[in-house]
Order: structure tokens, then C-alpha cells, then sequence
């Protein structure tokens, strides 16, 4: 059974390469507004470097998403990414009527609804997770669409820094079998009860990358 999320929906998240802390991000549902005549979630994540890593590689990541409040496909995504010297300003509108998306000057045709890399996390929530199901997301950014599958690989308990949680196991894939930026792996927790992520790890050849739910503070 899936789960709606509400207004002011927030999620604080510790950062941490291998087992050194590198920073915190948040995910937020900030506001409800209406595109087309329907409702839509106006999703907020934001990434920042702390302590002494902020110093070596700068990190301010700001990323938005409008998410459609019943079936949970995107309407559109900007991103604002600073990673040390490397910059990045991004955006796109996905207009289903035209069946095409929007970035800058640029116009793609598209073929049905899509996710982008914010609302896909609120689209699994509403699914019926089962130990063993696969289910198939189309994923838009960068003017590209890449297809996945994610496999519900199995269920665990882990123990959070709120109490002990249980939760689905996910493994994305991309459709077309190819690897991961950087040939990383990963592996992504949903809470049953509240169907949020709640530990999101990346391996990659160099080392793990890992996301921890810290904070949790439900919306109305």
C-alpha cells in the first residue's frame, strides 16, 4: 500500500564517504501548488559539504521537483549543482498534452509520463513493495530519459539513529544494462511502515557513498 506524504514533509539526511562524515542534505515537501488544473507537490532536496570536507570540495547542490499528487510523475525539474569548481544550472518542463519536455531551447518528444531524480523516490513510495516484485521507472535529466528497473531484493531491520527500523531492500538497474556513473552499485532501504528512504549506499571502486535518515518530520 502506498504512502501520501504531506505538506512540510521533511527528511534530514547524514552524508558520509566510507566512514568520515562529509555532509548533510534535506528532502522536503515545501509546498502544494497546481499545474494544469491539478495538484502538485513542489518537492525541495538540498546537499551541502560540512566540517572538513567543505574545505577540501565544496559542495551546495539545490534541486526541484513538481510531482503529480495522485499518480507521482514529474512536471518538472531544475537543478543548481556546485561541486567544487565543477557548475551546473539545469531545468525542464514536461508538457503530456504536446508529449514533449522542455529544457532551455531545446524540445524532445517523450511517450508518456516520466519521473526525474527527486519525484522517482516519491513515485516508489506508492507502490506495493512485496519482497521479490520488480517494477519499471522511466527517468528524465540532462535531455536524456534512461529506463530502470528496481528489484525488491529482499527485507531487513536496521537500527537508525531514531530506533530500529524495517525495511524493503531496492536495487536499481539500469534496463539497458549499463553501469552506474562511475561503475557504482547501489542499494537503497524504504521504511515499510512510512515507505521513505532511509539508508541510500553507493559502491563504488574507490569507496562507499552512503545517505542516513537522521531526522524524520512528518507533514500535514
Amino acid at each position: 500500500m502506498g504512502v501520501t506524504p504531506g505538506i512540510g514533509e521533511k527528511m534530514t539526511f547524514s552524508m558520509w564517504y566510507n566512514f568520515i562524515k562529509v555532509g548533510v542534505s534535506y528532502l522536503e515537501v515545501n509546498s502544494l501548488d497546481t499545474i494544469n488544473g491539478r495538484g502538485v507537490y513542489r518537492v525541495v532536496y538540498q546537499v551541502r559539504s560540512t566540517g572538513m570536507f567543505d574545505k577540501i570540495f565544496k559542495v551546495r547542490d539545490f534541486f526541484e521537483s513538481w510531482i503529480d499528487v495522485r499518480e507521482y510523475f514529474s512536471y518538472g525539474f531544475a537543478k543548481s549543482v556546485h561541486e567544487g569548481k565543477y557548475r551546473k544550472e539545469y531545468s525542464v518542463r514536461f508538457n503530456y498534452d504536446k508529449m514533449v519536455a522542455v529544457a532551455g531551447e531545446d524540445t524532445m518528444a517523450i511517450d508518456g509520463y516520466l519521473s526525474d531524480p527527486v519525484s522517482v523516490f516519491y513515485y516508489v513510495r506508492a507502490l506495493n513493495l512485496e519482497e521479490g516484485k520488480e517494477f519499471f521507472v522511466k527517468s528524465f535529466d540532462n535531455n536524456k530519459i534512461r529506463q530502470y528497473k528496481i528489484v525488491v531484493i529482499g527485507v531487513k531491520r536496521l537500527v537508525m539513529p531514531y530506533g530500529e527500523e524495517g525495511c524493503f531492500v531496492l536495487a536499481p538497474f539500469h534496463v539497458d544494462g549499463s553501469p552506474f556513473k562511475y561503475g557504482g552499485h547501489a542499494v537503497i532501504y524504504v521504511s515499510i511502515k512510512r515507505k521513505i528512504p532511509v539508508v541510500l549506499e553507493t559502491r563504488f571502486k574507490f569507496g562507499t557513498v552512503k545517505m542516513k535518515l537522521e531526522k524524520y518530520q512528518e507533514g500535514e
